[in-house]
Parts: structure tokens; C-alpha cells; sequence
């Protein structure tokens, strides 16, 4: 019996400008609160943290000359209309400022100079949303039929030959897009001339580990002197040869490892079809730079910047599979070499090493080639979204900032992505995923939602559990949690913890231990230089656009107090709440030691409102 299977093609999409204003819904992910491993811990209230649990009021008490925060959080599978949880008037609360503030409505504008949300965009698609549907067997079933015996046995013979013929050993046609529709219904893949550039070689045991291909017509030696941007050195190369073959063994520790054989054409699996034998390249890491979409001019600089797509895992030519271990890069991201003042990108025609960019962001996409042999392979998930996937992969490249030497550059991904969430986390819930231009808003969010669960429930430990546990998405996560913390939280206790890391300043979380981003995180003694730096999310680096700075810039309806997330003013709020969203105000400093909020609402179980004090 057949069904259609859902391969991964994954992609690093540069997002520079955008032309539409954001709408709800997309594709939305949610899973409820549907964990029942073991037994659950509350989120418990204190001085400084205290929910609406029942009518419209929280009494407060010892809070003379503290700052008052609250959040509004929808639990919901769906957006909701804040407009109705409003604070009352309270005359002992002093609002800020009429100059620090402005008074209407906020929307998220794409086309604003000063709203535009930035930074690069990994986009996953199903294979069979992209290329002509193909009808193959679920992998649940490992046993393989004497027809599928029997092509598999004519593949082998294939491959032997393949492998011998010398022609074969600097020089190879693979099959790549030549169009940017790659992230549509219908890309146009094309066999293309590659010359092998570089080998990476394993230092310690000498052995062969990668290969990097650059596609003809983008090898700078091969162009008779022409230069480009899009043109890739050999330098470059060896860079992105030697940094993998030096680290992959420090992301196998963490993440676990990547198959190494080959599926059948309807997605079965012989265990001794392994790719070491007769996989085409042996079972090297194969990496393929060019123009990825053909998408590069003077004008348009942006596009996709590398990508892991699993058909090539399958032993099929319907699918257009370069069978093998490949990962995708683009040419003229490797030459990236900074920003200018205006945060535009540079791309050096003449760079002869590979940007910190693109190394970084080999490394996010070898976690989406294991994840799918942990999860797609293994474990026979099916059901595994892309923000869940993308967490892990910019959670990789977090624990890898260091160790490359990029941790606090611009390039960092916590440089990329936090000030978007500071900017535009109230656009995206946990577990949304948008699409389109809209796609940066949620990984704004997926990297700063995982930023928080690694750096308060176990590190590089957290992260192991994660990767390599039988479950995806949200299941992952708690289960991964109780296995380091031997407690279980429920989705709705872990959004509540993230809001609540949203508004502490670091150092009043870390006195009284609250949640923070700013926190040292356990790591594992045989790789102790991969590790999650603490991070202040208040920091000067880390600023939201808008501060009062910017206040001339701001959209309207913000309270303009300091660095860190975006917070509105008392009565507020975005246009909607999305699921798994939230939205944090500011109220005020309280001039009464006892005070009382009233909010004009009746709440239900999956809307509540949360009250927090610090000084």
C-alpha cells in the first residue's frame, strides 16, 4: 500500500527588504498542552510574578516605587483581539510620560524604513510541494520486497562501475536548481558541470570527510580572469573544506549522526546498501556551491544562501536525487564580508576566504541533514514542523559561536535574530509558522524561545536530549526536559517562563533566580569549548529599533522606556494576539505600597493576564 511521503528540502533565504504589511493567519502550528510524561511542576507566583486567575483584579502588596509589567497570553490555537484585556485607570500607578509615548494602535509595516524586519530566513518545504508528485511507500516499513532487492542489486553494479571510472575523480554533473522557483511548486532542476575545489581532511585520522564542488560557471579559476561576486576561489573552498572536517565530530557528539546508506525509490531501507560502498562520492559530505535560484545581479543581492534537501537520500531518478550526503551553498554568500553603516551587505569579488556567515550556517544545515536521519529515518516521525527544526539548527549555531569565533560579531545568530524578536515578537507566537516574507518573523522567535529553554534547563545537555529523542516539536522539547531536570512542564508553564525571561533585567532575574537569557549554562567535559553563552536581552547591542532614541521612527502605540523587547503602553496592544503569542505592556511605577489592577475583562482558560514587579 502507498501513501505520499513529505521529504525536507531546507533553505537560508536573505531577506533585505519586503513590500506587504503582515496578516494572520499562515500556517499555524499548535499542539496544545499534550504532554503526559511524568509529573508536572507549577508555575508558581511570587512577589514579583502574579496571574489573573479569577475576576478582573490582582492585589499587590510592598510595591512602592517598583516598575509595573504586565503580559497578556494567548494559549489559543488561534489569534485573538486584545483590544478587550485592558488596565483600568489607577491613579496610583504614574504612566509614563505623554513624550514617551504614542497614543494608537500598532500594525507591523514591511515597507516602513524604520518596521522592516531583516536577517536571514530558513525556509522548509515538502518535496512534493516543490517537484512533480511522486508516489512512495511510508518508512515505516524496513522490509524491503525482491523487486526492490532486485534494483537495488542493479544499482550496486552501477555504482561499482561509477566509482571506477577515472574520468569521475575531479569532475562530476549534479543535479541543482537553475531558477529561484526552488521554493515554489515546480523548480527547474538541471544537471550542471562541478569541479572539485577542495577535501577536507581529518586531522586526526587522515581520513577523507568532505568534498566541496563548485558548479563551472561560478569557479573563479575556471573564468579567465573574470571576477564576481558570485565567483568562489579556491581559498574559499579549502576554508569551508577544512573548518567542517575540523568540527563535524564535535556536532555528531552533541546532535548524533547522519545516515549513511541510501532509501529505496518508495522510501524503504536495505541495511547493507550503505553509501560508503556504493554511494557515488563514498559517504562524504558532499557540498555544491553556486548561485543557488540563479537569482544574483547588481539590483537583487538577496536570496537563498544554502539549503539540505533529503531527496538526494533517495536512490531514484524521477526525484532528480544526487544520492549522497549534499549540502547546497551560494557563491556569493561565501564571499559575504560584512555590512555597511547602513546594514546593507558587502560581497567581495575578490574574497580568498569564506565568510564567518556561511561557515556558521554549514554547520545549521549539517543539524537539519542529522535531524532527518534522527527523526525522519530512525525514528520514522512524520509530523515534524519547521520551527521545531529550525530551533535546533540556530541553536547549533549558538553553541558553535565560540568555538568559530564569531560570538558577539554581526554575524552571530544571536546578533541576528534577537533584535527582530525585540522588534517583532509580538507578530509571531512559539510554534507559528509563517511563510513568505513574513518567514523571519518566526525564526525571530523559534531562536529566542530555544535561546531561553538552553540556557534555563541544561545547555549542551538540553540540546543532546532534544536531537536525539524518539519525538519532534513540542513533545521533544518537554520530554528532553524532564530527562535533564527530572521535571515535567507542560507548553503552557514553558510559554509562561519565556515571558517572564522577556521582561526580567538579568540582574534582577539572577538575584531572585528567575528565568534569564543571561545565564551560565551547563556543558558536557569532552567538548566543553561548544557551550551557550549567557546573553543580556537588554543590552545596547541587542536593541530593539524602537527606543527613546528612535522615538521619532517608532510606529504608534508603544511605550518607549528602554532597551530590550518592545513594550506598549497601558491600553495598547497589536492588532492580534497570535497563538501561542503574547503581548507585554508597561503600566508604570506604583506610588502606593498596596495596589490593585483592575482589567476590563473576563478571562477563560486559554487567555490569561500576568503581573510583574521588579524594582
Amino acid at each position: 500500500m502507498c501513501m505520499k511521503q513529505k521529504l525536507s528540502i531546507l533553505l537560508v533565504l536573505i531577506i533585505v527588504q519586503f513590500q506587504s504589511c503582515i496578516f494572520f493567519p499562515f500556517d499555524i502550528f499548535y499542539s496544545g498542552e499534550s504532554s503526559s510524561i511524568g509529573s508536572q511542576k507549577g508555575c508558581d507566583e511570587s512577589t514579583s510574578v502574579k496571574f489573573l486567575r479569577e475576576g478582573s483584579a490582582i492585589d499587590l502588596e510592598g510595591v512602592r516605587g517598583k516598575k509595573i509589567y504586565y503580559a497578556v497570553i494567548n494559549y489559543k490555537s488561534e489569534k485573538i483581539n486584545p483590544s478587550g484585556y485592558v488596565l483600568n485607570f489607577n491613579a496610583n500607578i504614574n504612566e509614563p510620560k505623554a513624550e514617551e509615548v504614542s497614543k494608537d494602535s500598532i500594525r507591523l509595516d514591511t515597507s516602513a524604513s524604520s518596521g522592516k524586519p531583516h536577517g536571514p530566513v530558513h525556509c522548509i518545504s515538502p518535496l512534493l510541494s516543490s517537484v512533480p508528485e511522486i508516489e512512495v511507500h511510508s518508512r515505516n516499513a524496513r522490509a524491503v520486497d525482491l523487486s526492490q532487492k532486485q534494483k537495488f542489486n542493479r544499482t550496486k553494479e552501477f555504482y561499482t562501475s561509477y566509482k571506477e571510472n577515472p574520468d569521475r575523480a575531479n569532475h562530476d554533473y549534479f543535479y541543482v536548481d537553475v531558477d529561484s522557483s526552488i521554493t515554489g511548486k515546480n523548480p527547474r532542476l538541471e544537471k550542471k558541470e562541478a569541479t572539485l575545489y577542495a577535501k577536507g581532511i581529518d586531522k586526526d585520522s587522515g581520513e577523507l570527510v568532505c568534498l566541496v564542488w563548485v558548479i563551472n560557471e561560478y569557479a573563479k579559476e575556471l573564468s579567465n580572469g573574470e571576477t564576481s561576486e558570485t565567483k568562489v576561489s579556491v581559498q574559499v573552498a579549502q576554508d569551508i573544506a577544512d573548518s567542517f572536517a575540523e568540527n563535524y565530530k564535535l556536532e555528531r557528539a552533541v546532535l548524533g549522526e547522519e545516515y549513511e546508506g541510501l532509501l529505496g525509490n518508495d522510501g524503504s531501507i536495505d541495511e547493507s546498501f550503505t553509501l560508503k560502498e556504493y554511494g557515488p562520492h563514498g559517504n562524504y559530505i558532499n557540498f555544491i556551491i553556486y548561485d543557488i535560484g540563479n537569482d544574483f545581479s547588481s539590483e537583487n543581492k538577496t536570496g537563498i544562501a544554502a539549503y539540505f534537501y533529503s531527496k538526494d537520500y533517495y536512490d531514484s531518478d524521477s526525484m532528480q536525487s544526487n544520492r549522497g550526503k549534499f549540502l547546497y551553498l551560494d557563491s556569493h554568500y561565501c564571499n559575504h564580508s560584512g555590512v555597511d553603516d547602513s546594514g546593507n551587505d558587502i560581497f567581495d569579488a575578490d574574497n580568498d576566504e569564506c565568510s564567518k556567515i556561511m561557515l556558521s550556517t554549514i554547520f545549521h544545515e549539517y543539524q537539519h541533514m542529522i535531524n532527518f536521519s534522527n527523526k525522519d529515518i530512525r525514528n520514522k516521525l512524520e509530523k515534524k514542523d519547521t520551527w521545531y527544526d529550525e530551533m535546533l539548527s540556530m541553536l547549533t549555531e549558538d553553541f558553535f559561536m565560540e568555538h568559530l569565533g564569531i560570538a558577539g560579531e554581526a554575524g552571530s545568530v544571536v546578533n541576528q535574530r534577537v533584535p527582530g524578536f525585540n522588534d517583532f515578537y509580538w507578530a509571531c507566537g512559539v510554534g507559528e509558522n509563517l511563510s513568505g516574507d513574513l518567514a523571519i518573523l518566526s525564526y525571530f522567535t523559534s531562536y529566542t524561545f530555544g535561546a531561553f529553554l538552553v540556557r534555563n534547563f541544561g545547555g549542551i545537555k538540553l540540546m543532546k536530549e532534544m536531537s536525539q529523542n524518539p519525538y519532534v516539536n513540542w513533545d521533544s522539547i518537554i520530554d528532553a526536559i524532564k530527562k535533564v531536570t527530572g521535571t515535567t512542564y507542560t507548553q503552557k508553564q514553558l510559554l509562561e517562563l519565556f515571558v517572564q525571561s522577556c521582561i526580567f533585567k538579568s540582574d534582577y532575574a539572577l538575584k531572585k533566580n528567575y528565568p534569564s537569557f543571561n545565564k551560565t549554562c551547563d556543558y558536557i567535559e569532552e567538548f566543553s569549548s561548544l557551550k551557550f553563552n549567557p546573553f543580556d536581552l537588554y543590552s545596547q547591542e541587542l536593541n530593539s529599533t524602537y527606543t527613546k532614541e528612535a522615538a521619532e521612527e517608532a510606529p504608534s502605540g508603544i511605550a518607549l522606556i528602554e532597551n530590550g523587547p518592545l513594550f506598549f503602553a497601558r491600553n495598547n496592544f497589536s492588532e492580534t494576539i497570535p497563538p501561542l503569542g503574547f503581548n507585554l505592556h508597561y503600566a508604570g511605577v506604583s506610588n502606593s505600597s498596596s495596589l490593585r489592577l483592575e482589567f476590563a475583562t473576563s478571562l477563560d482558560e486559554s487567555v490569561n493576564i500576568m503581573v510583574i514587579v521588579q524594582d
